[in-house]
């Protein structure tokens, strides 16, 4: 898998398809949600992370998410992986961009964290966020997405 082969997996029209279904502030919800039913008495630092880390006038969402990725791509954690790439396609980077943080993070971490996340980004998670894009309306709408890939990981 190369750079050049991520092109093909969703087009620019597609990916547009996907941004307009994406809501930041449920995203954000549902991120801060999941930690917090796993962590008791994290909502202090959770609210500290979402006004530094999570504000786009603070951090650039897209760097954020290079960032994210990076670290992902190293934890054997596929569905987070796949949820912060859906997350990354929606903050408007390209699947050339995820690839690429993919690719760095294999080249410093080892090729099982390569083969690991190339396998959920082709695999598992494009086919998804595709077959989605393509059933429109509803399906693409943030809470929608977050739950079909969490089915698929379960």
């Amino acid at each position: 898998m190369t750079t050049d082969d991520m092109t093909g997996f969703l087009t620019d029209e597609q990916l547009d398809a996907l941004r307009r279904g994406y809501d930041r502030d449920v995203m954000l919800r549902a991120a801060v949600g999941n930690v917090a039913m796993h962590y008791a008495g994290i909502a202090p630092l959770m609210d500290f992370f979402r006004s530094e880390i999570y504000d786009p006038d603070k951090m650039d969402p897209q760097h954020r998410q290079r960032c994210l990725l990076a670290i992902l791509a190293t934890k054997h954690h596929p569905l987070t992986l796949s949820v912060h790439v859906y997350w990354s396609l929606a903050e408007g980077l390209s699947l050339r961009d995820v690839y690429q943080v993919l690719l760095v993070a294999a080249a410093y971490a080892g090729i099982d964290a390569f083969a690991t996340s190339a396998f959920t980004l082709k695999v598992q998670t494009l086919p998804l966020l595709k077959r989605l894009i393509d059933e429109g309306g509803d399906a693409i709408a943030t809470p929608n997405v977050v739950r079909a890939l969490v089915a698929a990981f379960a």
